[in-house]
């Protein structure tokens, strides 16, 4: 049983990974951060432009580690943002 969908402009998918309610996921040039009982964008953090591309993302409890073609960037997760 399908439960939601989320579609994207882009049509290349880099990652997908999970992390404490939320799904994140990457194509070249955003982060999309979704809600993962509904499927609702919560969130999208756009690659700075003097960084290329995003190529692979990671998790720690605290942090989101994006690798892009020119650096590795630390975000906040969205669960501890509290927005």
């Amino acid at each position: 049983i399908k439960k939601w969908n989320f579609e994207w402009k882009n049509t290349s998918s880099i990652e997908l990974m999970y992390l404490e309610g939320f799904v994140y996921m990457t194509d070249s040039y955003h982060l999309y951060i979704l809600e993962e009982h509904t499927g609702e964008l919560v969130h999208t953090e756009i690659v700075p432009k003097e960084n290329g591309y995003y190529w692979h993302i990671a998790a720690s409890k605290d942090k989101i580690f994006a690798q892009t073609s020119a650096s590795i960037i630390a975000y906040e997760p969205w669960h501890l943002r509290g927005e």
